[in-house]
């Protein structure tokens, strides 16, 4: 058993919430309605945008690799719609709870013009600290890296035996994800603070992360796996 040697991460298609927000940024807070408002993040659904990304981005993998050996999602349902419409052949995809999105905590359904009002000496914390900010009772990127990304590669590296693995997942646990540095096989992952702030991982991007251990071939025989560094061979965004 080992790590897989090919790992892709997905983010999930333009969700509804994701329109709610983007005009809450322009300045346009109509659709902070107290309908959208009491919606439970697990339950945002894609928009139409959404589904032609999650096709897109489902074809152009097909193109690259059209079989995996695993296929793991978030138990939301605009990721379970991402990969559905994704249409992998033969997917048989897997839920995870640790592939969930990053937890907001009581800011995650209110404007950024309450959240200044309301939380005025937290809001001054995630500008000066965006790595180790934590939202009211959310949770911080370094603890989505340190504990469920951690877990995540730790299980992948114990329990599979898969070559290759797909997963739909969302944005800052992406963004959690490439922060950490090695191979968590016996130690824990370490955390980098990012130098210019939070990244961008847009709507419908994907990560590769390739294993790689010098004298071993990406392309090595089925059995025992190397262990060593992943690295992030490859981003595309922009769909």
């Amino acid at each position: 058993m080992g790590m897989p040697l090919d790992l892709y991460v997905i983010r999930h298609g333009e969700s509804e919430a994701n329109v709610i927000i983007s005009a809450g940024e322009q300045g346009d807070n109509s659709l902070y309605t107290q309908d959208n408002v009491t919606v439970p993040d697990r339950s945002w659904r894609l928009t139409a945008t959404g589904r032609k990304q999650a096709d897109c981005i489902g074809r152009w993998l097909v193109s690259q690799q059209p079989l995996f050996d695993r296929y793991l999602v978030s138990p939301y349902v605009r990721t379970r719609e991402t990969a559905a419409t994704m249409a992998l052949p033969k997917a048989k995809w897997e839920e995870t709870r640790v592939l969930r999105e990053r937890s907001w905590g009581e800011i995650n359904t209110i404007t950024k013009d309450d959240f200044k009002t309301n939380y005025a000496r937290n809001w001054m914390f995630k500008n000066t600290d965006p790595l180790y900010w934590r939202p009211p009772a959310g949770e911080s990127i370094a603890d989505v890296a340190e504990n469920r990304v951690h877990n995540l590669l730790t299980s992948l590296n114990r329990k599979s035996d898969a070559e290759s693995v797909v997963m739909v997942s969302h944005g800052d646990l992406m963004l959690a994800l490439m922060l950490w540095r090695t191979c968590p096989t016996r130690n824990s992952c370490t955390v980098r603070r990012p130098t210019n702030g939070r990244s961008l991982i847009v709507r419908a991007s994907i990560i590769r992360a390739v294993i790689r251990r010098p004298g071993v071939r990406i392309s090595g025989s089925v059995g025992s796996r190397p262990r060593g560094r992943y690295s992030m061979r490859r981003k595309i965004v922009g769909w």
